[in-house]
């Protein structure tokens, strides 16, 4: 069973070492993503907050737009995961599904 152990280990370490990036990269990467979607949250409440604070519309505005944050958040995950993908053919697809038409 010891050797079972070492040799489960040992091929471990090979597939690590076969992976072209190092795991520190996509560990970047997610970290990256977490904090964009985090910042987008909290600037779009912090925009709503700020409006309703102004207009005195409590709490509208705050919920609006951390909605709105929300969304820009997932958005840039998909931006992120999608790179070559263009965001606005994606509605210019589906008003095309809609109407029968196809597109150019």
């Amino acid at each position: 069973m010891h050797f079972l152990g070492c040799q489960t280990i040992l091929i471990g370490r090979e597939r690590n070492m076969a992976i072209d990036e190092p795991p520190q990269i996509g560990m970047h990467s997610g970290m990256r993503l977490a904090t964009e979607l985090a910042s987008a949250v909290l600037i779009g409440g912090a925009m709503g907050y700020g409006l309703d604070r102004w207009l005195g519309s409590q709490p509208w505005m705050t919920i609006l737009f951390f909605f709105f944050g929300m969304a820009a958040g997932f958005l840039n995950l998909y931006r992120a995961a999608y790179p070559d993908r263009d965001t606005r053919s994606i509605v210019t697809e589906h008003k095309d599904q809609k109407s029968g038409r196809t597109p150019p």
